[in-house]
């Protein structure tokens, strides 16, 4: 047979739940959160009443109290530190994002030297492709500087045909371009 339990009475309860504040001063020293110290000592008072019936009689109440506000403040704590834990981590990569993000975005000479690369391996192939005349043409107005009528007559050619070929050329660079349109014309600006 076990020992006989004690049921709480309410005029014990109510001068325990007269101590309440105290309860909840030593909940907040652990966890620094009066809100959450508040209601895991009332839940305390609570789960007390509720069992009020099933009570040993030599428990002693406020150590009871105490046991079962200390329990919940490690749960609290343990789950708190999972969750900083795992923002820490989320914070960090995040971080490291934005870190990329910036050096990539701050570095335009980086950026542009890559484009300038891309944008040159395809001009190279595409003129590699390009009939002769239509190359010869394009590379005398663009590289050479030469006008319509000095390209003319360089090639024995007609105004009118000149500007078809540099027509040609063009509308054979711009589909594998059109990505690079914007840098094609940067870089065009610094080729003259």
């Amino acid at each position: 047979m076990g020992k006989p339990t004690k049921i709480l009475t309410a005029e014990e309860f109510d001068r325990l739940f007269n101590d309440k504040e105290r309860f909840i001063r030593i909940a907040y020293s652990y966890i620094n959160d009066m809100e959450m110290a508040t209601d895991i000592t009332t839940d305390g008072f609570m789960y007390l009443w509720e069992h009020r019936d099933h009570l040993e009689f030599d428990v002693n109440i406020k150590g009871y109290i105490y046991n079962y506000v200390r329990t919940r403040c490690i749960s609290y704590l343990r789950k708190r530190k999972s969750m900083l834990k795992a923002q820490s981590e989320l914070y960090r990569k995040e971080q490291w994002r934005i870190e990329s993000s910036i050096n990539t975005l701050s570095n335009e000479e980086q950026i542009g030297k890559l484009f300038q690369s891309e944008i040159i391996e395809i001009y190279r192939r595409e003129l590699a492709k390009m009939p002769s005349l239509t190359r010869n043409v394009f590379l005398a107005s663009r590289l050479e500087d030469m006008t319509y009528h000095q390209i003319a007559e360089k090639f024995n050619l007609t105004v009118r045909q000149v500007t078809s070929e540099i027509q040609r050329a063009n509308f054979l660079l711009r589909t594998p371009l059109k990505d690079y349109l914007v840098n094609v014309i940067i870089m065009l600006l610094y080729l003259q």
